[in-house]
């Protein structure tokens, strides 16, 4: 089988310069905008969203509820509210490197509600490799944060999302949607909150009473209910909020297309037992038998799902019994790479104009070639997370490969393993 992998170096191909990182505001500026000692503590404890850190029990006046007992709605099926995840965005795991989380991280409450939204449909990206696009288009800066509201429409599209920009719309109409199942992205502007702050609104309770919005803010408020307020009473939502709401959707078009496709998107946890691996490595006398644990461990690694790994091995070199991968030992008969040997067909030395693929010393430096591939190029630059958006690339026509026939094979693969069986 004759496949034009891309190369891993395209991966780092575009290097961002990083601005310097911003400086605080001007205190005694904002402090003149406030009255009385009250006024500037309320701004401090705001300016902290970005700037410092503190416990929220010190969050004077806010309305800010954790751990609110709470009845949930019964659905047949969970939605993207439902499961949306709060990120930190002081996390120095969502980011590339100590210098970017250093640089950014006060700046990327947008791009955390991005993240946010966009894993709520079954994605898996951290905020660096939204920051990435974002900074890239040039919507963000280290200074001002999220620089233009269509900046968000422009990275969103980037990811395969598409936005709609309510239009005045009602505080009711932004929680009937939320509580429906569609999260909204809402914005606290730099008049009513230092700096600005984007967050995301997964609907609206009821608790003693009292009318709560419940949200996902990344800041290390970790605000996750405000009272709704009135317009004029300060410490509450309507009070912050201006009328700016944004509502991403999967370029599919609707939940239930995304739900379908998602059985067939390399990113997520292992479908694959480490045991049901080496049975069918096994099954196939794979020279790569009994390395299922490493199969399984890359795939945690890298959030690919090993069944994906198996399945691309089975169709590329029938388990490495076939093919130039008994000489490579490449999972995916990757094309010529940085960092790996580059071999003819036969086994020699690779020369000019000739037909050459990348060789590992062991199966487990392949099969970790293949996971770098797959989720650094694909998913993280290319956007794409399915079988169906990967072979069109990965295996195209113009290289005499049979596109559909390499997906339905995949696909039968997939299904025939998590079915229990070891052959298909």
């Amino acid at each position: 089988m004759s496949t034009s992998a891309h190369a891993i170096q395209q991966e780092a191909s575009h290097a961002i310069p990083w601005p310097i990182r911003a400086k605080g505001p001007n205190l005694l500026r904002l402090v003149t905008t406030f009255v009385g000692t009250i006024g500037f503590v309320a701004m401090m404890i705001a300016l902290l969203t970005h700037l410092s850190t503190y416990s929220v029990a010190t969050f004077i006046r806010m309305p800010v509820q954790q751990n609110v007992s709470t009845t949930v709605k019964q659905q047949s099926a969970q939605t993207a509210s439902q499961v949306l995840t709060r990120i930190n965005q002081s996390d120095l795991n969502q980011y590339s490197s100590q210098a970017e989380h250093d640089t950014w991280w006060p700046s990327t409450c947008s791009t955390a509600s991005l993240v946010e939204v966009m894993n709520s449909y079954g994605r898996q990206y951290k905020i660096t490799d939204v920051l990435k696009v974002e900074s890239h288009i040039g919507a963000i800066t280290v200074d001002s944060g999220l620089l233009y509201p269509d900046g968000i429409d422009q990275t969103a599209k980037q990811f395969g999302f598409t936005t709609n920009t309510l239009k005045d719309p009602s505080l009711d109409q932004i929680i009937d949607m939320a509580n429906k199942g569609q999260p909204v992205i809402v914005n606290f502007p730099p008049e009513t909150w230092p700096g600005g702050h984007f967050l995301v609104v997964l609907g609206g309770e009821t608790i003693d009473g009292t009318h709560l919005v419940h949200l996902a803010d990344s800041s290390k408020l970790n605000m996750q209910y405000m009272k709704v307020g009135t317009p004029s009473q300060w410490g509450t939502f309507l009070y912050y909020w201006k009328g700016l709401a944004k509502v991403l959707t999967p370029q599919s078009g609707s939940q239930a297309t995304t739900a379908a496709n998602s059985q067939y998107s390399v990113i997520g946890k292992p479908t694959l037992s480490v045991d049901f691996i080496n049975q069918v490595l096994a099954n196939y006398q794979s020279p790569a038998a009994g390395r299922g644990q490493a199969l399984y461990d890359l795939g945690v690694k890298y959030q690919i799902d090993p069944a994906f790994a198996l399945a691309f091995f089975l169709h590329e070199s029938t388990m490495g019994t076939a093919g130039e991968a008994q000489t490579t030992l490449s999972l995916g008969n990757l094309r010529c790479i940085p960092g790996a040997a580059c071999i003819n067909t036969d086994g020699t030395a690779c020369q000019q104009n000739q037909n050459c693929y990348a060789a590992f010393p062991t199966w487990e430096a392949g099969f970790e070639a293949w996971y770098q591939l797959i989720r650094n190029l694909y998913v993280r630059q290319w956007n794409l997370v399915t079988i169906d958006q990967i072979i069109p690339t990965y295996a195209p026509s113009s290289d005499n490969n049979n596109e559909q026939g390499y997906i339905s094979s995949l696909k039968h693969y997939l299904d025939t393993w998590r079915a229990g069986q070891l052959r298909p």
